[in-house]
């Protein structure tokens, strides 16, 4: 199993490849994603560990197939198949000019190659199913309550808040241990051409 500082330097040199295959400086790909050169030029050479809204903004503007760009790296790298953003790690952003509009980034550009399937999903009490597969990719936020979520054989804690996002093809399910409904933003990403 690779160790953090090889998953992010993988992660790097695989958006540095994209780059060069579309012929973009770095100073074009600040220009699109707003992200300065620096700290490209950082993510890209595996020396810090892009945010996930920070490197959404980068695959975006590099105009990857975010199925694609995993699935690549999974494929090549022992790399871990989903990554789990605490409430406390969200990045808060300054749109227009507000008082009490507190926004926090999740997409900043269009997503091209994929349709993207917004649901709410309300999880009862001990609610039951087996684990299911779904093509494409996940994004999950919790909105209220606690649950466990398996993928595969591993048990992932949520949190009021926290966020996960994963290959759907990897078995999946949540589980609502408490005595509340538990509600979930859940996103998916679906390959154009699949139903």
């Amino acid at each position: 199993m690779l160790g953090p500082e090889e998953i992010i330097a993988s992660v790097g040199e695989h958006i540095k490849e994209v780059r060069k295959q579309r012929k973009l400086t770095l100073q074009k790909v600040a220009e699109i994603s707003g992200i300065s050169v620096a700290m490209l030029s950082k993510i890209e050479n595996g020396r810090i560990h892009p945010t996930f809204y920070t490197l959404l903004q980068i695959l975006l503007s590099l105009k990857v197939d975010l199925n694609e760009f995993f699935a690549s790296i999974s494929t090549t790298k022992d790399l871990p198949s989903y990554f789990l953003i605490k409430k406390q790690d969200y990045r808060p952003i300054q749109k227009e000019a507000s008082t009490g509009f507190n926004y926090e980034l999740i997409f900043k550009r269009a997503i091209e190659s994929s349709t993207v399937e917004f649901s709410l999903l309300h999880l009862d009490p001990q609610a039951k199913r087996k684990k299911v597969t779904t093509a494409g990719y996940e994004f999950l936020l919790l909105i209220s309550g606690e649950i466990d979520y398996f993928l595969q054989d591993e048990k992932i804690k949520l949190e009021e808040g926290d966020s996960l996002f994963f290959d759907g093809n990897i078995p999946h399910v949540p589980q609502n241990n408490s005595e509340k409904v538990c509600t979930l933003l859940v996103i998916y990403f679906i390959p154009q051409g699949v139903s």
